[in-house]
C-alpha cells in the first residue's frame, strides 16, 4: 500500500513538472516571434532566465521522465559538447597575460592596441575584442543550446510533440497570416508597434522579411508532415480512387482542411515577403521532402504509386499558386546586380579576411559589429550589425574550435536523427521526422545567405524543432510502456 502512494506521488511529481516545462516551451514558441521576433534585450533576458528557471525544475525533480537510451546517450554527449562550448567561451574573456594573446591570437592583441583608450600598454588583455559582447552573446547561446538537452531528457511523449508542432503550425499560419493583412493595410503594424519600413512587403510581427520567411521555412515542413500524417488512411495499399474520396468525408478531416489552408497561408507569406532565400528555400524543401520519400521510404504504405502521386499533386498545386500570384517582383530582386548594391558580396568578402586574421580563438562572440568597421573597404548602408551568412559570422568570432564545438553538436544530432529515420517503418514517424529534418535543412541553407540564427524566436524554434524530432525519430509505444515499468519498479 504505501509503496503503491510512493510511486502514485512521484508520478503525480513527474506529471507535474512536465506541464510546467511544456507550459514554459509554448511561451518561448510563441512569445519571442510575437515581439519582433525576441530581438530586444529585455525579450532574450526573459528567454535565458526562462530557460534557467525549466533547467532547475529537471534539476531539483524528485521524478524525472524515463528516456529512450538511444536520446538518452545523445543527450549525454551534448552536455559535454555544451561544457566545452561554455569552457572555449569562458576562456575568450578571461584576462590573460598579454604576451600570451599576443602568440596565440595576434590580430586580438593588434586590434585592443590599436583601437585602446588607455594611455599605458595594458598588461592583461582578453582574446575577444570586446569582452561584454562576448558575455552577453555566449550567455544567449548556451541558454539555446541547454534547451535542447532540457527537451531531450524530459520529452518522451508522441502525443506532447505532435502537440508542439501544432503549435509550430498554428504560429507559422498566423505569422503569414498577419503578415498578409497588415500587407494591404494602409498603417501597416507589427503586432504592438508601428511599422516603418519593408511596407512593400510581408514581414509578419517581425521587422525584416528574411527574418519572417525563415520562420515560415521552419513551420511550413512541419505544417505540411501533420497534414500527410493525417492521411495515414489515404494512402492504404489496395483501396480504389472512390474509397479515397469517402476518405475524406470523415469527421476528422476537418482538421486537415485547416492544415492545408495552414500551408497555403505559409506559402503566400514567404512569396509576399519577397525573400529571395525563402523563395528558393521553400522550393527545396518540396524537392528534398519528396525525394527522400520516393528514395529512402520503407513502408508499403509510402512505397506506393498512389502515394508518390499525391505528393506530386500537392507539389504542383503549390507551385502554380506562388507562379499565379505573381513573380516578376521576386524574380527581379534575384538578379546579380541587386546583389551588388546590397554588397553581400562585399561584406563576405571583406568577411573571409577577418575569420583568416582570428582562425583558431575567434575574435568573440558577438563581436562581429565592432571588428567589421576596422576592415570595411567599401561603403555601407549604416552600421552592419550581422555578416549576413550565419557560418562566416560564427567563424570569425570563436574560430575554428569553437566552431567545431557548434556545428559538431548539430551535425551530431542530426546524423543521428537520419540514421534513426531511415529504419523506421510507422507511417507517421516517417513523416513527421522527414518534416522535422527538412525544416532544420531549410534553416541550415538560409543561413548561407542571412543571419536567421541571431534571430531570437528564429533559433528558439530551431532548437526546438532539432530536439523534438530526435526524439520522434527514436520514439516507439512499445518501448515508452517499457520505460514506464522500469521506472515505476
Amino acid at each position: 500500500m504505501m509503496k503503491n502512494k510512493i510511486i502514485g506521488l512521484k508520478i503525480f511529481s513527474q506529471t507535474r513538472n512536465l506541464k510546467v516545462f511544456e507550459i514554459g516551451l509554448f511561451i518561448l514558441i510563441f512569445f519571442p516571434a510575437l515581439i519582433l521576433g525576441g530581438v530586444d534585450n529585455w525579450v532574450i533576458l526573459i528567454i535565458e532566465l526562462s530557460v534557467l528557471t525549466m533547467g532547475a525544475i529537471y534539476l531539483f525533480s524528485s521524478a524525472r521522465p524515463a528516456l529512450f537510451p538511444p536520446v538518452e546517450k545523445v543527450s549525454r554527449v551534448l552536455s559535454k559538447v555544451i561544457l566545452a562550448l561554455s569552457i572555449f567561451c569562458l576562456f575568450q574573456v578571461i584576462p590573460l597575460p598579454a604576451v600570451i594573446i599576443k602568440i596565440i591570437s595576434p590580430h586580438s592583441y593588434t586590434f585592443r592596441s590599436l583601437f585602446s583608450l588607455a594611455t599605458t600598454p595594458t598588461r592583461w588583455l582578453t582574446i575577444s575584442v570586446v569582452p561584454y559582447l562576448t558575455i552577453k552573446e555566449s550567455l544567449e547561446i548556451l541558454s539555446y543550446a541547454f534547451l535542447v538537452v532540457l527537451i531531450l531528457r524530459t520529452i518522451n511523449s508522441y502525443q506532447v510533440i505532435k502537440k508542439f508542432f501544432f503549435a509550430l503550425a498554428i504560429l507559422g499560419a498566423f505569422e503569414a497570416l498577419y503578415g498578409l493583412i497588415e500587407l494591404v493595410n494602409p498603417h501597416p503594424r507589427l503586432l504592438f508597434f508601428t511599422k516603418d519600413i519593408n511596407l512593400a512587403v510581408a514581414t509578419g510581427t517581425y521587422v525584416n522579411q528574411n527574418h519572417f520567411s525563415g520562420l515560415l521555412e521552419m513551420t511550413l515542413p512541419i505544417t505540411v508532415g501533420l497534414f500527410l500524417a493525417r492521411l495515414e488512411g489515404l494512402f492504404t495499399p489496395g483501396l480504389t480512387w472512390k474509397e479515397r474520396l469517402l476518405f475524406f468525408s470523415e469527421k476528422r478531416m476537418t482538421v486537415n482542411v485547416v492544415l492545408g489552408i495552414f500551408i497555403v497561408l505559409q506559402v503566400l507569406g514567404v512569396w509576399f515577403s519577397q525573400s529571395r532565400s525563402g523563395v528558393v528555400v521553400i522550393f527545396l524543401e518540396f524537392i528534398f521532402f519528396l525525394g527522400m520519400i520516393a528514395l529512402f521510404a520503407k513502408t508499403e504504405r509510402l512505397r506506393s504509386r498512389q502515394t508518390l502521386r499525391v505528393l506530386q499533386i500537392i507539389f504542383v498545386v503549390v507551385l502554380i499558386v506562388v507562379i499565379y500570384t505573381g513573380a516578376l517582383s521576386t524574380i527581379d530582386r534575384f538578379t546579380t546586380e541587386k546583389l551588388h548594391q546590397e554588397g553581400r558580396f562585399q561584406y563576405w568578402t571583406t568577411l573571409t579576411q577577418m575569420v583568416r586574421d582570428f582562425p583558431l580563438w575567434g575574435s568573440g562572440l558577438g563581436t562581429f559589429a565592432a571588428v567589421y568597421p576596422a576592415y570595411e573597404s567599401g561603403k555601407t548602408y549604416g552600421l552592419l550589425l550581422h555578416a549576413h551568412n550565419d557560418y562566416l559570422e560564427f567563424l570569425l568570432e570563436i574560430g575554428l574550435l569553437g566552431m567545431i564545438l557548434l556545428l559538431g553538436g548539430i551535425i551530431y544530432v542530426l546524423i543521428k536523427t537520419y540514421l534513426s529515420w531511415a529504419k523506421r517503418r510507422n507511417f507517421k514517424i516517417k513523416i513527421l521526422t522527414l518534416a522535422g529534418m527538412t525544416s532544420v535543412l531549410g534553416m541550415a541553407i538560409h543561413s548561407l545567405t542571412d543571419f536567421n540564427l541571431h534571430i531570437p524566436a528564429n533559433t528558439l524554434v530551431f532548437s526546438i524543432i532539432i530536439s523534438l524530432t530526435l526524439i520522434l525519430s527514436y520514439w516507439r509505444p512499445q518501448e515508452r510502456k517499457k520505460l514506464s515499468l522500469e521506472k515505476k519498479r
